[in-house]
């Protein structure tokens, strides 16, 4: 695992255009007759682009083999699920678990406790709260963004770079 510094100006930058690209999706809302009701599993797939926004809690959310985009928005408690395309973007609030995998490229912005896991992609990029757990699996570039205390582990990764935006300084820890 290789730490870098990297100007905050930078991150600020791309935390921005995600922002827009979130907000965005937000605006679309879940509608329960596409079948997004809490506790159920909202599921998007085929055609260019794909879009689920969810502003509640507990939805579990599948954005797969679509041609270029995939982006996901939820509350507390979510999980969202995106591969085979070639860009995801997501958003949730706390206790949430997001997964990317066969991707070009996959953003997140997550609250505290978060689970992200990027596998099989090019870029990945993450900010999250506090308690998080970030993985990065056989990518070529990882970047976290941590708001409080998280643990990111990078495996096979040609560029792991990790922010504390609270101030501090990135420690290696003994068990990767």
């Amino acid at each position: 695992m290789t730490l870098a510094a990297r100007p905050r100006s930078a991150s600020l930058a791309r935390a921005g255009a995600l922002l827009v690209s979130i907000a965005t999706i937000a605006s679309l809302g879940c509608k329960s007759a596409e079948g997004c009701d809490p506790g159920e599993a909202c599921v998007c797939t085929g055609g260019s682009d794909c879009f689920l926004g969810c502003t509640g809690d507990g939805y579990s959310q599948d954005c797969h083999s679509v041609g270029d985009t995939c982006g996901t928005v939820c509350g507390n408690a979510c999980s969202s699920l995106c591969h085979d395309v070639s860009q995801c973007t997501s958003s949730c609030g706390s206790d949430c678990a997001l997964t990317c995998h066969s991707v070009s490229s996959c953003g997140a912005i997550c609250g505290d406790r978060c689970d992200y896991s990027c596998e099989n992609a090019s870029t990945c990029g993450v900010q999250a709260g506090d308690g998080s757990t970030i993985h990065c699996t056989s990518v070529s570039s990882c970047e976290a963004d941590c708001t409080g205390t998280c643990h990111v582990a990078c495996t096979n990764v040609s560029q792991c770079t990790v922010h504390c935006l609270g101030g501090g300084a990135p420690a290696s820890c003994p068990d990767g």
